[in-house]
């Protein structure tokens, strides 16, 4: 809530309890690569999960008017995606022993769709006018 038109939720009121989980749960599923650095598979994971959280920021900022300052984690989830995609693609000495070329390919992608999303963020941002309809 506390977008126009939607009601404040409360702290810790179950839709709040279910927002605080899902961010643990992201923050499990991105500090992975920190023990698994030499795993592709869980690579990808984190690279997806920029991308979902692309999507969502997207969403909210294109379809709900969320404020301009929306675009700061838009641009960290591109970032972080491009950031792992380099590292894996450039693979620096052979520091990974096995990179499967399908899922480098699926991980460029999904960088390129998380700069997409970034793309529509930006977009929606620039359009938007102070009473949140679109130009």
């Amino acid at each position: 809530g506390g977008y126009s038109g939607f009601a404040k939720v409360p702290n810790l009121a179950p839709t709040h309890r279910r927002f605080i989980a899902e961010n643990a749960a992201y923050a499990l599923l991105r500090i992975a690569p920190a023990f698994f650095i030499q795993n592709v598979e869980v690579l990808l994971l984190a690279v997806i999960s920029y991308w979902i959280e692309g999507v969502t920021i997207a969403w909210e900022i294109s379809c709900y008017k969320a404020p301009a300052g929306s675009m700061v984690p838009q641009t960290l989830m591109a970032v972080f995606a491009s950031i792992v995609t380099y590292t894996v693609t450039n693979n620096a000495g052979g520091y990974i022993p096995n990179v499967d070329a399908s899922l480098l390919t699926a991980m460029q992608g999904f960088c390129a769709a998380t700069w997409g999303c970034w793309l529509v963020g930006a977009l929606s941002t620039a359009t938007a006018k102070e009473d949140g309809h679109r130009v």
